[in-house]
């Protein structure tokens, strides 16, 4: 029988946990259940928000607090507590403009505590709402009731690049920026992070950083598996995560995080050492 109770393994969600089209596999499901049943901690460290992650935490009934918007919060699913949270200061909502004004087709989501407020300027944001099949509040800026954990920029159009090149070089006092996709650009408050978070996280549960194990997938996963112990890049992971990490697991089309449980069982996997850097 095999004891992962010194073991806290740590998720990304999209692009790591959860397949393109196909969401959750049963596989991985099963290897959670498995690797929890038998001691081992598990959670998801993501870019989305509480509501956003919900029907994974639920589907894998989390019991341990999840990380989300990249480290704005740590949230409590079990007990409805947020354990842990940053928000962006008012400079947001200049910056925030500036981008409606010079970039007409991006779409914008602010994320705040309770929920999302989906900005009713262009129509680029309605396919967020029909993929993530959530409630939004359409919204203009002025409507925000509160600062917001982040704000997410979408460009379908190839605008991205110009985006980032123009908020980096002209607005950085106060917030940072992580691209999460292809397509996602995300303004964060200054200095959070999911590696930051995990280490509040490890904290709050007396975890030894020694004994984490984290997997992802982009270059918001980068500090968090840097923190680890054991940091893993999924095979479908930008070069960059890949070069960060300890080892390289299949893609998350093939199940990469069961595919570490059973390694983890095996203690087989490649270059496998739990050991603090």
């Amino acid at each position: 029988m095999n004891d992962f109770s010194e073991y806290l393994l740590v998720s990304d969600v999209d692009g790591t946990l959860l397949r393109a089209k196909n969401g959750l596999s049963k596989e991985n499901k099963e290897a959670i259940r498995y690797f929890v049943e038998n001691g081992g901690k598990f959670t998801i460290a993501t870019g989305r928000s509480v509501e956003s992650a919900y029907k994974y935490a639920k589907e894998l009934d989390l019991s341990l607090p999840s990380i989300h918007i990249n480290g704005g919060c740590i949230y409590n699913y079990k007990t409805g507590e947020y354990l842990y949270e940053t928000c962006l200061p008012d400079i947001y909502y200049d910056i925030t403009k500036e981008v409606i004004e010079k970039f007409h087709d991006v779409g914008i989501v602010a994320w705040v505590k309770g929920g999302a407020y989906l900005f009713d300027h262009n129509e680029t944001t309605k396919v967020l709402s029909k993929e993530e099949n959530m409630e939004y509040t359409r919204c203009k800026i002025d409507d925000i009731p509160f600062n917001p954990f982040k704000m997410l920029f979408i460009s379908e159009n190839g605008e991205k690049p110009q985006l980032e090149a123009f908020l980096r070089e002209n607005f950085s006092d106060g917030v940072d920026y992580v691209s999460t996709s292809d397509t996602y650009f995300e303004m964060i408050p200054k200095g959070i992070s999911k590696g930051k978070a995990l280490k509040e996280l490890a904290s709050i549960l007396g975890v030894d950083r020694k004994n984490i194990i984290a997997a992802g997938d982009y270059e918001n996963d980068i500090e968090m598996i840097q923190y680890a112990g054991l940091g893993a890049a999924v095979g479908n992971a930008m070069d960059k995560l890949k070069e960060a990490a300890d080892v390289i697991l299949p893609d998350c089309e093939k199940n990469a995080i069961a595919f570490l449980i059973e390694k983890l069982k095996q203690k087989s996997l490649q270059n496998f050492s739990i050991c603090g850097r």
